[in-house]
């Protein structure tokens, strides 16, 4: 896995033979072990291989439907290529399951496929925008409905007050504030 996070960040040399082979012998030990699925899926993603990921991240929710980044991860996918309202079944499923990741990217995927209640409710518990009150204008910047550039700034500020991650920037860049964060699987969308 670590070599594919290498590659994510910009700085892998391991060839993708390789890391698909590790994520297969893991398979091969354990066909549902979750994490190995959800982690090749998103290794097919990276290489442009969508359809194959939209089947192992499918695989994941069916040996462990409660591992919240194999719905994310599927609702993106789908996203990606163009299925959106299969993206958005998955998506309200997820929530009503209460197996949605919480985190900035899934703040933009629920932007972007206008669940403005669940996008709300994710938003209170990411930990980079503890203090922040204004999430309904925040939801309107990102879908487009409205534009404030204040709004980038005062996510700059909060994330600098709560030390947030890296991943946290993915934000900010939806936001138009570029910064050099942990990049992220390419989307296809508006607000991705």
């Amino acid at each position: 896995m670590s070599h594919l996070y290498d590659h994510i960040e910009g700085r892998g040399t391991e060839g993708y033979e390789n890391i698909f082979a590790a994520f297969g012998r893991a398979l091969e030990s354990d066909p549902n072990n979750s994490n190995a699925l959800n982690w090749r899926g998103i290794a097919h993603a990276f290489v442009g291989d969508n359809e194959t990921a939209v089947a192992n991240h499918r695989r994941c929710i069916e040996a462990d439907p409660a591992l919240a980044a194999c719905h994310s991860n599927l609702a993106l996918e789908l996203l990606s290529i163009g299925r959106r309202e299969e993206a958005t079944a998955v998506v309200d499923a997820a929530v009503d399951a209460g197996a949605f990741a919480v985190g900035p990217g899934q703040m933009l995927l629920l932007a972007e496929l206008r669940r403005r209640d669940a996008f709300l409710q994710l938003a209170l518990n990411v930990p980079g925008l503890r203090g922040f009150r204004k999430f309904n204008a925040l939801y309107d910047v990102l879908t487009g409905a409205r534009e404030d550039p204040q709004i980038a700034a005062d996510v700059k500020t909060l994330f600098a007050e709560n030390q947030a991650s890296a991943r946290a920037y993915t934000l900010l860049n939806a936001l138009g504030d570029y910064q050099r964060g942990a990049p992220l699987i390419v989307m296809n969308g508006s607000a991705l």
